[in-house]
C-alpha cells in the first residue's frame, strides 16, 4: 500500500529514446469502516431510541474516500421490525459526503417503530468494500472487506400515559414545606 510513482521511456528500433513520462498512482487495499451511526436533528439515546423521527441518517468513516457512485437503493437499505422496506423514504439522489460523513436524507417522516439500516456493498475510490461487521461496539469490521453492517434503532415519538396509580396502605402522605409527598418509612 502506499503513494508509487512509475516513470516510462521508449526506445525505438533505431535507438531514439522519448523523453520520460511519468504516471503517480496509490495502491489502497484497507477497507473503511464505519465508526459511528447517528440519527439527527435529535441523537439516539444509549437504548438507541430517539423521541424525534429523524430526517437523516448520518454515518461516519474512517476514511475520506467512500464512493457517493455505489450508495444507492441496492447498498442501503431500511427496514421496519415488520420486515417491510421503508427504503423509499430515503431520499437518494441528494446523498451528501463531507469528508468521512455520509448523510442519508429522509424524504418524511418514520413512523413510530423499530427500524434496521443496512450498508452493504458500498466501497471507496478504490474499490475496497465497507468492513461492515457490526458487533455492538464501533468501529466496524472484521479485518476483511466486505460484510454487511446491521444497526437497529427505534423512533417513539409518543409519550407514556399514566393509565392508574394506587397507594399501597402502607403509605402515608407526608406535608411539608413544598406540599404533600409520599413517605413509605415506619
Amino acid at each position: 500500500e502506499g503513494q508509487y510513482t512509475a516513470q516510462l521511456r521508449a526506445t525505438d528500433r533505431a535507438g531514439n529514446v522519448s523523453l520520460p513520462v511519468s504516471y503517480a498512482f496509490e495502491i489502497d487495499l484497507t477497507a473503511p469502516r464505519i465508526t459511528a451511526f447517528a440519527t439527527s436533528p435529535a441523537p439516539l439515546n444509549p437504548n438507541n431510541a430517539t423521541n424525534v423521527a429523524p430526517d437523516q441518517l448520518v454515518f461516519t468513516f474512517d476514511s475520506t474516500d467512500v464512493n457517493v457512485e455505489t450508495v444507492n437503493r441496492k447498498t442501503i437499505q431500511l427496514t421496519n421490525l415488520q420486515h417491510h422496506d421503508c427504503s423509499d423514504a430515503i431520499n437518494y439522489p441528494n446523498i451528501a459526503i463531507e469528508g468521512s460523513r455520509l448523510t442519508i436524507p429522509i424524504g418524511y417522516a418514520l413512523d413510530d417503530n423499530t427500524y434496521t439500516v443496512t450498508v452493504n456493498g458500498v466501497t471507496d475510490t478504490a474499490g475496497n468494500f465497507v468492513d461492515g461487521e457490526y458487533s455492538g461496539a464501533f468501529p466496524t469490521g472484521d479485518h476483511q472487506p466486505g460484510g454487511a453492517f446491521q444497526f437497529n434503532f427505534a423512533v417513539d415519538t409518543l409519550a407514556p400515559s399514566v393509565e392508574e396509580f394506587h397507594l399501597s396502605p402502607a403509605d402515608e402522605i407526608v406535608n411539608g414545606g413544598d406540599g404533600p409527598r409520599r413517605s413509605n418509612h415506619s
